[in-house]
């Protein structure tokens, strides 16, 4: 960029310096002048090659007490395809990663998860041992992709109080609270996921391990969630109170999960990307991955998930 303004400088120079030889104005001198800087000596636009990475596999994964495991396989795309996905919209079918062999192995069990909807695989058989390591091995035989992934087992951790209250006076704003207690003597990482019901859009399900309910969840990837770090307990523990606006909340889930640094640093570099001020600067987020040979994250923890009925 800098070169190009040298370029039309000098040439700018060389058609003010031609001009002093004829007789003109100064006002018509300025006015040649302007339209030089203007359209004078631009170059030529130059076509650049842009490599594209390689498509690959995408993973999320969530677990739900009951033994059951749900993810979603998805595949990457490179920037200058022309496909929308956003933060709270939900993938385009062609991306859904269909008829894969996904095979899960840790704590004495080998497990292989079932495609029950395009895309999405689950399996209700997982007993879960704390702290044991879990590999997850994912075949694509129709792309020759393959990824594999390890993570490990944490224990759940339990809310001790939670609520939502509507401010007096008020439509649509409430005051949210909740705490919980840290695991004593070891360094933890937690997340608090938000679930709030819009009439227009949503709908909570009926039953708790509604699996299609979950994968819709992890393919929308919104952005409403409190990040916890060590850092933040106090006396062992940690609490909050805050506001938050919603013009048609009847309804509001929580969910407390006891997470791992990676899976921490992950959704930390989600929130970042998806935040308005990301988008203002154009800055490049790096997201953090344990796929190899891919993308996205495999995680496994029990949530300690609640439904408020929300009475005015």
């Amino acid at each position: 960029m800098a070169a190009w303004y040298t370029t039309k400088l000098d040439c700018s120079v060389l058609f003010l310096h031609s001009l002093t030889q004829l007789h003109f104005n100064m006002k018509q001198v300025f006015s040649i002048l302007a339209l030089a800087l203007v359209f004078g000596c631009k170059p030529d636009p130059t076509e650049l090659e842009i490599p594209q990475a390689p498509e690959k596999i995408v993973v999320a994964s969530q677990q739900i007490e009951g033994n059951l495991l749900v993810m979603v396989l998805t595949k990457s795309f490179g920037a200058l395809e022309h496909k929308t996905v956003t933060p709270g919209s939900p993938l385009p079918e062609e991306l859904l990663i269909q008829n894969a062999s996904v095979q899960l192995a840790g704590g004495g069990q080998s497990i292989s998860l079932q495609e029950i909807s395009p895309g999405v695989y689950a399996t209700e058989t997982l007993t879960g041992i704390n702290y044991a390591s879990y590999t997850i091995q994912v075949n694509h035989p129709e792309s020759g992709l393959s990824v594999e992934s390890q993570a490990q087992m944490l224990p759940k951790v339990a809310l001790d109080t939670f609520g939502v209250l509507p401010v007096a006076g008020t439509n649509n704003q409430y005051v949210l609270h909740y705490a919980f207690t840290d695991i004593p003597s070891q360094q933890n990482w937690y997340v608090v996921n938000y679930y709030t019901k819009d009439n227009a859009r949503d709908s909570f399900p009926g039953n708790p391990l509604d699996v299609d309910y979950i994968a819709k969840r992890l393919l929308e990837q919104r952005l409403e969630f409190d990040l916890i770090s060590e850092a933040d307990i106090v006396n062992g523990g940690y609490q909050i109170t805050k506001r938050f606006t919603n013009n048609q909340l009847d309804t509001f889930g929580i969910a407390l999960s006891n997470i791992s640094q990676g899976y921490y640093e992950f959704l930390k570099a989600q929130q970042k990307y998806g935040s308005l001020t990301n988008k203002l600067r154009g800055e490049v987020v790096n997201m953090p991955t344990n796929i190899s040979n891919g993308y996205g994250y495999f995680n496994l923890h029990t949530p300690d998930a609640h439904v408020i009925r929300i009475e005015r």
